[in-house]
């Protein structure tokens, strides 16, 4: 990572450490994920790495600065075992405990500023799927279609008819 002067790391407490390449003996920074534990690691980019946790769920990690990106997919609550990228760097390999391998489209990953997600984003808040398969359990080849963004249908607001009550402002 960063060209060759870091390595990351997953912990089993869900943590990413950094360490840099001639001193291995402290780390130079860690960021905690929302996860149970990172199983596996593939570099993306220089800045981007892809994760896999005991909760089933791919995530996408900036480093320096830390940030999660975002959801890449997953594998139905089971266990990621394994991830592998493409040699043209275009598709995501994952296999998990559920005995399934998929594969996941990467190119919208690389066009993600992180410098825009960090106005947008709430800290704390859900993960942003990249892909509207990201959390589909059933498609073998989830990640490989192109699916329209923002495809969400509106929501519908409910209020009560009591005067009474008016909270607005």
């Amino acid at each position: 990572m960063k060209y060759g002067k870091k390595v990351a790391c997953g912990s089993s407490e869900g943590t990413i450490y950094l360490f840099n390449w001639n001193g291995f003996g402290a780390t130079s920074d860690r960021f905690a994920l929302r996860a149970e534990s990172i199983d596996c690691i593939v570099p993306v980019t220089e800045n981007l790495l892809c994760t896999g946790s005991t909760d089933g769920i791919i995530r996408a990690v900036n480093i320096l600065p830390n940030r999660v990106v975002g959801t890449v997919g997953q594998h139905a609550g089971e266990l990621v075992e394994a991830l592998a990228l493409s040699h043209c760097g275009h598709f995501l390999a994952s296999s998990g405990h559920d005995q399934r391998l998929k594969f996941w489209d990467m190119t919208q990953l690389r066009t993600v500023v992180v410098d825009d997600l960090r106005r947008r984003k709430k800290k704390g808040g859900p993960l942003r799927a990249l892909s509207s398969k990201a959390w589909s359990t059933d498609d073998f080849f989830a990640g490989l279609r192109e699916d329209e963004e923002d495809a969400k249908a509106p929501e519908e607001v409910v209020r009560e008819s009591d005067d009474d009550d008016d909270d607005s402002d």
